[in-house]
This record gives structure tokens, sequence and C-alpha cells, in this order.
């Protein structure tokens, strides 16, 4: 199983905008339409000056790829049971990235009612139910939490 061309395609383009080293770009869909795009970025007027320095807080000062396209939807109501795409781009081309990691991307897009995420693994795309991608976002960040019937 893998998602359709055109997401990944999509994710891919979006990736490009990116000013960052490191250049991410995501694609939500549902029902094979594009819902929308987002890629990784400094928020506002700042810019990613490509340094070390930059690269290292990234993670916590950047807008997510995931953050970017969940805040592109105007209608959040519109993402129940859509399907959600990451990317990692070198030289244009999408390659492998790590798994489930990034507890503020995961539980965004488990609120905003994403059902599906994809990343792209060594072995090929790899989707995850939304509930089953923020558990092991969780574990990955050492965050041992008894989910069952939470609310």
């Amino acid at each position: 199983m893998t998602p359709p061309r055109s997401a990944i395609d999509a994710a891919v383009v979006a990736s490009r905008s990116s000013l960052c080293r490191s250049k991410r770009g995501v694609c939500i869909w549902s029902n094979d339409f594009i819902l929308a795009t987002g890629f990784n970025h400094q928020p506002g007027r700042l810019v990613c000056d490509q340094t070390e320095k930059c690269k290292s807080s990234c993670r916590l000062t950047a807008v997510h790829a995931e953050q970017s396209a969940l805040l592109r939807c105007c209608f959040p109501y519109k993402l129940k049971g859509a399907q959600l795409l990451h990317v990692k781009t070198v030289e244009g081309l999408p390659v492998p990235s790590g798994g489930p990691s990034c507890l503020e991307c995961s539980k965004l897009c488990l609120e905003a009612g994403i059902a599906t995420v994809w990343l792209l693994h060594e072995r090929g795309w790899q989707a995850y139910p939304a509930d089953v991608f923020h558990r092991l976002t969780l574990a990955h960040c050492g965050i041992d939490l008894a989910l069952e019937g939470a609310h």
C-alpha cells in the first residue's frame, strides 16, 4: 500500500519552499482531494540562516511542516478522517526519515482529526493510524501515559 502519487508530489513541492537546511513538506488530503500543504520555516518574519546554530534549535523554534499545513486548513472540521503525509527531501527528492518523534505535531494531528499519518522509511511508505502515531511519539519522547479512555 502506498499513498497517492499526487500527495507525495505535493509534499515534495511544498518542501522546496523551505529555507531550512532540513527541508520538510506535508500534504493533507481526503478522498483524493488535497486540502493543504505546508513546509517547515521560522515563524513570522524570522528567517532561517541555514547555520548549524539555527539547525540545532529548529525543532523548538520553527513552524513544523505538519503545523504549517494544519494551520492552512481554514475549516478544521474538514480534517476529520483526512490523511497527512510527511516527507523529508534532499536535493528535491524524498528520502527516508525517522519514525514518529515530534510531540507537537503528533498531538496537533490527533486533535485535528487526522486519521492516518504517512512516513517514508527505508523499507517504503508506512501508514500509521493517528492514535498509534501519537503513542509511538510519546514512547520516543520517553513519556509513559495511560491513555485508554482518557478525556
